[in-house]
């Protein structure tokens, strides 16, 4: 098959849209399909890869690692050179309007990824509380308005498909983010040094970083004399340290990291931590348990589902609680490490394209119907 993905975000941005792309399309290649990307240009001409069909872009205002296509009309060209058999949208904005133009020109089957809660995400935008309420609504009416016409509409988690769910969009399947397992095989077989907690992804308000802060000012906290590293960038970066500062925490912000230090990085942790009530599943949280590193998230969120076999705790949202958390996990650390190397195996990449290709089955079954 030939397979176009349109997505909102791409290299050199990495987050969880980006990697579950890059292991997609490496599974989808190791199948014997071709898989093409569409996506915004970076702000580099030496950032842009072959095989990737750009729209240009400018920066967006209130966040500058993501870009907003400006002019988008050469991707329904190029798509119709392409010849897909099938459209898979990751984007929720701009690229997936250009996915539904593509998919009805061309009247193939459409398929969509409900990868980010972007009706909470209100706060790029506004800081008054009731005018993000109206953005939230406005959000959902808008993307029931942009998934009605998709044959089918994947979310990477249980958790995720509820919400959606409750929000009048109809969800069809669970369709989990793939993490590349082989990047942390080499190091898992290293004894490693346990030197600190971790906490590795986008720096940004809606990951719940305030709450890190206010673990790490208490005194039961400080007994563990072990420091918390924030790895990654965002645009709460510079809040976060200025508080860090203010507080004299022990926390290190180390910022972006490359690609091949990514397992070593996981590898002297003794957990992760991931407090984020914003995600739709969690692939940094599920690369930290391929590292057979443990974590640490909140209950009631798409997080929980993956430490619920013992590959981590689920802790209520109050920080003492949550440094009883990091103790169990650090006394029993080989126990939840087992588990959680366990558990990831069913996020293959191998296992999730099976699944990726079950639902790809089923939209042209539907589109044929139709």
């Amino acid at each position: 098959m030939k397979i176009a993905f349109f997505t909102d975000t791409y290299h050199p941005t990495i987050d969880g849209v980006v990697r579950a792309i890059d292991n997609f399309k490496k599974g989808l290649q190791k199948k014997g399909h071709e898989v093409k990307i569409f996506a915004p240009s970076p702000e580099n001409e030496k950032d842009k890869e072959e095989d990737v069909v750009y729209a240009p872009s400018i920066q967006f205002p209130t966040y500058n690692q993501y870009r907003i296509p400006i002019y988008r009309s050469n991707l329904l060209k190029e798509c119709i050179k392409f010849k897909p058999d099938i459209i898979h949208s990751h984007a929720m904005v701009l690229m997936a309007w250009s996915a539904k133009q593509a998919a009805k020109k061309l009247n193939v089957p459409l398929v969509g990824t409900f990868h980010t809660f972007l009706p909470y995400a209100g706060h790029y935008i506004t800081t008054n509380q009731g005018l993000n309420e109206w953005f939230k609504k406005l959000s959902w009416d808008y993307l029931k308005w942009l998934y009605k016409d998709f044959d089918l509409v994947l979310c990477p988690s249980s958790y995720c498909k509820e919400i959606v769910s409750k929000n009048q969009i109809k969800t069809d399947l669970v369709v989990p983010s793939a993490v590349d397992l082989n990047l942390f095989k080499k190091q898992k077989n290293k004894k490693q040094q346990k030197e600190y907690i971790l906490y590795f992804g986008r720096v940004a308000k809606e990951k719940n970083l305030d709450l890190l802060l206010e673990i790490a000012k208490l005194k039961s906290f400080n007994e563990l004399d072990l420091p918390i590293i924030i790895a990654g960038d965002g645009p709460y970066r510079e809040h976060i340290a200025k508080k860090v500062q203010e507080n004299k925490l022990n926390i290190r912000l180390i910022g972006k990291v490359e690609e091949k230090d990514i397992a070593q990085l996981y590898s002297r942790a003794y957990l992760t931590i991931n407090l984020s009530e914003f995600e739709t599943q969690g692939l940094s949280a599920i690369e930290s348990l391929a590292a057979g590193v443990p974590v640490l998230c909140l209950k009631n969120t798409a997080l929980e589902e993956l430490v619920k076999n013992n590959a981590g705790i689920a802790e209520y949202k109050e920080p003492n609680l949550l440094v009883l958390g990091i103790k169990t996990l650090i006394e029993n650390n080989k126990y939840f490490s087992k588990n959680a190397a366990k558990e990831a195996k069913k996020y293959s990449i191998e296992n999730c394209t099976k699944k990726l290709l079950g639902a790809y089955k089923i939209a042209i079954k539907t589109k044929i119907k139709n």
